[in-house]
């Protein structure tokens, strides 16, 4: 059975390394297409496995966490369920039953700038507030990265990583 891995791309180059034998080779990426699809790798060890290359600057956590947004021109604030967080970045879900009053506050492009906030699942529950920029917009998903993100997000942030 292949095993999956997750490799890093920096500046079209990634270290892939076998699970069985621990050998690495530095690959160049340019020709990958789609980095959704798992790419095969065959090692010299005979060891059979595949990687997904991660072209993100940052470790992106799968999380689901309940908070708000809203428009810079708007006052009122939208629920929304953050799917994802990096360092740099928040990708998060619109919830259904409120497409349409999003779509009534004004329709939301790449580019925008929004104001999120929401509490992070640590120990302390830390609140995390910040202006945003849309980036990415799909079915209601948004992918925005942190506008000049204040000291405390930094912070926090980087703690929530930690665990």
């Amino acid at each position: 059975m292949m095993e999956d891995q997750r490799v890093y791309v920096i500046n079209n180059k990634a270290a892939i390394t076998c699970p069985k034998c621990g050998i690495t080779k530095l690959v160049d990426t340019r020709r990958v297409k789609n980095r959704y699809i798992p790419f095969p790798v065959r090692c010299p060890c005979g060891s059979n496995f595949r990687v997904f290359f991660e072209k993100r600057r940052c470790f992106r956590k799968e999380v689901q966490l309940t908070g708000k947004y809203r428009k810079e021109d708007s006052a009122e604030a939208l629920p929304m369920i953050v799917r994802n967080l990096s360092r740099q970045g928040v990708g998060f879900q619109v919830l259904t039953k409120d497409l349409k009053e999003a779509d009534e506050a004004g329709k939301i492009e790449c580019g925008d700038f929004l104001y999120i906030d929401f509490t992070l699942n640590n120990a302390s529950s830390t609140l995390i507030r910040g202006k945003v920029v849309v980036r990415n917009i799909s079915k209601g998903y948004i992918g925005a990265e942190f506008f000049q993100p204040d000291e405390h997000v930094k912070k926090e942030l980087g703690f929530f990583f930690l665990k």
